[in-house]
């Protein structure tokens, strides 16, 4: 199968892309020895897709820095050429599968690791979550537990009461989603369960006597992306399909 023809089987399978989305880098005509699905296209995952023989990455994220949405001529940006040159070097294609991931299983899968349950509302992107009352502190504690986390950050005093919750998973916190942080508190949630956020959504939250736990942009889409994966790999079983964790980038002190 060459990058052509999974691209045919991908838009089969989750539907057609969207604007962002798609062959990135690479040649169509490629012959597909292997595949890594990954959050975000980096040295690291490259050098990992390198030792796996893999010349294919599916990715969440954009390829190039700065991203699209922040500056026109992505692709002539410095980190852009070094991510680029590595991929020439290796011979290694990049497909983007965003909105499309997101809507499979990303958001979902999310409160799934989270054991938040089914939500009270669910309408499009939108996610509440219900829970027995606790204090921030505790709902902190249970998530870094469900999550394998050393550490979160939470926004609001840790005696502040969670009982109801919205999702902001991946970067839906940040504020240039800032459509997606309004609305969700219309539906009078007490706490957020963020991917990422900034100091921009802190505050406003702050001002809405609204929490927040933040876990990181890729944890909270990890688990969604490792189920997509886990089926394509069942679905196309003749080409190998590797997940390859992007990982904390940071160290807190």
């Amino acid at each position: 199968m060459n990058v052509k023809e999974f691209i045919e089987f991908l838009n089969r399978w989750l539907g057609k892309f969207h604007p962002e989305e798609g062959l990135l880098y690479g040649d169509e005509k490629q012959i597909i020895k292997g595949i890594t699905v990954c959050w975000m296209v980096t040295k690291n995952v490259i050098e990992f897709s390198v030792k796996k023989g893999n010349n294919l990455i599916i990715s969440h994220e954009d390829l190039f820095f700065p991203p699209d949405y922040a500056f026109s001529a992505k692709r002539k940006g410095v980190v852009s050429r070094e991510r680029t040159s590595l991929l020439k070097k290796h011979k290694i294609s990049v497909i983007r599968i965003h909105y499309l991931a997101d809507r499979y299983c990303v958001l979902d899968d999310f409160a799934i690791a989270l054991s938040l349950g089914n939500p009270v509302i669910k309408r499009g992107f939108y996610r509440v979550y219900e829970i027995k009352e606790i204090s921030l502190q505790k709902f902190a504690s249970d998530v870094k537990k469900y999550l394998n986390l050393e550490k979160v950050r939470i926004t609001g005093s840790p005696k502040w009461k969670v009982k109801r919750i919205g999702s902001l998973w991946g970067g839906l916190g940040l504020s240039i989603n800032a459509v997606f942080i309004d609305e969700i508190l219309r539906y009078n949630v007490d706490t957020v369960i963020a991917g990422e956020v900034d100091e921009y959504t802190m505050r406003a939250m702050k001002d809405m006597d609204v929490g927040i736990v933040e876990v990181g942009h890729e944890i909270s889409e990890e688990t969604g992306l490792k189920h997509l994966a886990r089926d394509l790999r069942e679905k196309i079983k003749t080409i190998p399909v590797s997940y390859c964790p992007n990982g904390i980038p940071y160290t807190a002190f």
